[in-house]
């Protein structure tokens, strides 16, 4: 492989000591998840949900699946390449062997797990696989292939979907109780009699 070396950028900022490189490595993370939750939030979020839930019926709306899925492509790319340019800093070379497909199929593991639908979801998912590998090695069949099949056997959208009907289950009381009306609840939207 070839040889990657740290650097330091207009002179002053030294990216070449670890914790230097660990703020900068967070900085983008944090840049490319608040950059991801904009999308999301935005027109341009809900027309790539709307052409991955149902295609036809977003074209129906005048919207290109084609110009949409090609949009995403590049989005995705584009996070790839910084992370990629970021991997490579941190291990200090550049060799084809360093990510192995396996951890390719782990790191999309995370994501379904974590759910699909959130920005978050991917972030939980590899908390949940890692934690398991790291920090309870005995239990580590829970993070693996049947695991994570029973898992999704239960919940679906992930582990995203598990905290989000939690958090609907203790708020649907407390917005009875105090008549606050709640938008995302589907009796809430029904008219009172």
């Amino acid at each position: 492989g070839q040889f990657v070396e740290r650097p330091v950028l207009w002179g002053r900022l030294d990216l070449r000591g670890d914790f230097a490189f660990y703020y900068t490595c967070l900085f983008f993370f944090v840049l490319a998840a608040a950059s991801a939750r904009s999308v999301r939030s935005h027109r341009s979020g809900r027309v790539l949900m709307a052409v991955r839930d149902n295609a036809r019926s977003a074209q129906s709306y005048g919207i290109s699946a084609t110009r949409s899925r090609l949009a995403a492509f590049a989005m995705s790319g584009f996070f790839a390449a910084i992370a990629g340019a970021l991997f490579a800093h941190v291990e200090g070379v550049v060799d084809p062997g360093q990510f192995s497909p396996a951890q390719s199929l782990q790191s999309f593991a995370m994501t379904v797990i974590g759910g699909l639908t959130s920005v978050g979801g991917a972030l939980v998912g590899a908390l949940y696989v890692l934690g398991f590998q790291y920090f309870l090695p005995n239990y580590s069949l829970l993070a693996s292939g049947m695991g994570m099949l029973l898992l999704l056997l239960f919940f679906p959208g992930g582990i995203s979907e598990f905290v989000i009907n939690l958090r609907d289950a203790f708020l649907r009381p407390v917005s009875i109780k105090k008549w606050i009306h709640v938008p995302s609840f589907p009796a809430d939207s029904l008219p009172q009699q």
